[in-house]
């Protein structure tokens, strides 16, 4: 599988589960970056691309918005 096909794959997955577009294009840049700096392969990296998704976790909290363990 290319890096390409793996984002694709990572992309789609993340999608599924609710990911807003912008999160996901970040993420992937990110990782593309790290790949960039290691030489890895992604599969070897992260694992496959629908398990790397899941234990991504979802959703983000947006960027200065408190997530739910914030304290007030």
């Amino acid at each position: 599988m290319t890096t390409d096909a793996y984002f694709t794959e990572l992309s789609g997955a993340l999608r599924a589960a609710g990911v807003p577009d912008e999160q996901i294009t970040a993420t992937v840049e990110d990782l593309r970056a790290h790949l960039a700096e290691t030489g890895a392969d992604p599969r070897e990296e992260f694992g496959p691309a629908d398990g790397f998704a899941a234990r991504l976790g979802g959703l983000a909290p947006a960027p200065g918005e408190p997530d739910e363990r914030a304290e007030s």
